[in-house]
């Protein structure tokens, strides 16, 4: 394979590096580096078949062209042996003047000052970073922790409107679904969906219960439905009887004008707080 990129001198024709060629090889005569042999190669142009010579150079650790060709110009090889000519240069200037040997010790400790506080500064940034990350963190926890809070409140709500309207279906007296649920946070008690009963609950505390149910007091209107329902069941209790006279009289509370201040139902309300149907 041709070691470099050449053009022939005959028919002017370029020969790129790496191409395959059948070559005779000999050794170098007259030509030794510390004891070691030179080996000398023929080739043929492939465009005018003139004959092409080059041979080893274990000096330069690289190729040199004898006849027939010439080398390319290469950038980098240029580049190379430029950058060693200085760099002995400065080796033999250093070693004759104590001045710049000083000098360049002295630009290396102020490089490696720099270096280690550009190294001590990039710690705290990480530092600072990581206590960063650790507040962004509790940050996005406490989120998390509010949404799902918040999503299972949505459903509880949701449980408990899919509840009521399935008892309106099945004709269940909303009084028993209202049992089941606390008045105050609505969340399900012990004799919710599971069928349990509180042994533990006296009658005294269930009538008081029921008295209090059944009170109405004027405060703010909710638009929330879960406490619409809610306030419903509790304030709006079931007709005693079903005899013509408790109809017609719960003909005449419905046909009334609706009472204002948070009452959607249509319930009506004594002056003494007591409600009536």
């Amino acid at each position: 394979m041709a070691p470099f990129n050449m053009r022939c001198l005959t028919c002017n024709g370029y020969i790129y590096k790496a191409k395959k060629f059948n070559s005779r090889m000999e050794t170098a005569e007259g030509v030794d580096y510390l004891g070691l042999r030179h080996y000398r190669f023929y080739i043929r142009c492939p465009g005018c078949c003139a004959e092409i010579i080059w041979r080893t150079d274990l000096e330069s650790n690289d190729y040199v062209i004898e006849s027939g060709a010439k080398r390319n110009f290469e950038a980098l090889k240029t580049a190379e042996e430029l950058e060693a000519k200085r760099a002995a240069q400065e080796e033999e200037e250093l070693a004759n003047n104590p001045m710049k040997l000083l000098e360049k010790r002295t630009n290396q400790s102020k490089y490696e000052m720099e270096t280690a506080e550009a190294i001590d500064d990039l710690k705290e940034i990480n530092k600072r970073q990581a206590t960063m990350e650790t507040d962004n963190f509790l940050l996005r926890k406490l989120w998390q922790e509010q949404e799902a809070e918040k999503a299972a409140q949505e459903k509880a709500d949701e449980d408990f409107i899919k509840e009521v309207m399935e008892a309106k279906n099945k004709g269940i007296p909303l009084s028993e679904i209202a049992e089941k649920f606390d008045p105050d946070d609505g969340i399900q008690g012990p004799t919710a969906r599971d069928g349990g009963h509180n042994e533990a609950t006296s009658s005294s505390e269930t009538v008081s219960k029921k008295k209090l149910s059944a009170q109405w007091i004027p405060g703010p209107s909710s638009t929330n439905p879960r406490d619409l329902i809610r306030n419903a069941i509790r304030k709006r209790p079931l007709p005693a009887s079903t005899t013509p006279k408790a109809v017609e009289e719960s003909k005449k509370v419905r046909n009334s004008p609706e009472p204002s201040g948070g009452n959607p139902l249509g319930i009506a309300y004594s002056s003494d707080g007591s409600s009536s149907e």
